[in-house]
């Protein structure tokens, strides 16, 4: 598959999705979270939004490197062969101060749902700097997309 086709999928498949998985570190042990988010068109950048009391702020804060994760399965033979996920890697970064207002609004054109969370003064404005992407259909079909190789062209 080719780069800009590749690019088009990842799209598609994050515009598809409303939640992902987000995976920390707590210690040494991995910890999952459900999570909305929106992201960047470039596709360089995730945004999440969680409250300051939570473990996955806490382990974002502490160990900032992470994985998220989005899947099309729902537990059909056909997934063998057709199911889609999307695994992207990279580093989170709190947020602060006026850049949080645009993204505020991001997050809430893409989950409405959210209004609660982000009215909230503990409510907080992560964004994961993605490094790379690994999409995959059924178990064979492997390709990879890195952003930081893209960051500054349009594929």
């Amino acid at each position: 598959m080719h780069e800009h086709e590749l690019k088009g999928e990842i799209a598609s498949m994050l515009d598809q999705q409303i939640q992902c998985v987000l995976a920390t570190l707590e210690g040494k042990q991995p910890c999952q979270h459900i999570m909305a988010f929106a992201y960047a068109e470039d596709l360089s950048r995730i945004y999440l939004a969680t409250y300051m009391d939570t473990r996955k702020y806490r382990n974002m804060l502490g160990s900032p490197q992470v994985s998220i994760l989005w899947d099309n399965r729902s537990g059909r033979d056909e997934d063998h062969v057709d199911g889609l996920s999307l695994i992207a890697r990279g580093s989170a970064r709190l947020l602060s101060g006026d850049s949080q207002m645009d993204l505020r609004e991001l997050l809430l054109e893409r989950n409405p749902a959210l209004g609660l969370l982000l009215d909230d003064e503990s409510s907080r404005l992560f964004e994961v700097r993605i490094d790379d992407y690994q999409w995959t259909r059924g178990y064979r079909e492997v390709f990879y997309y890195s952003t930081a190789k893209n960051r500054d062209t349009d594929l």
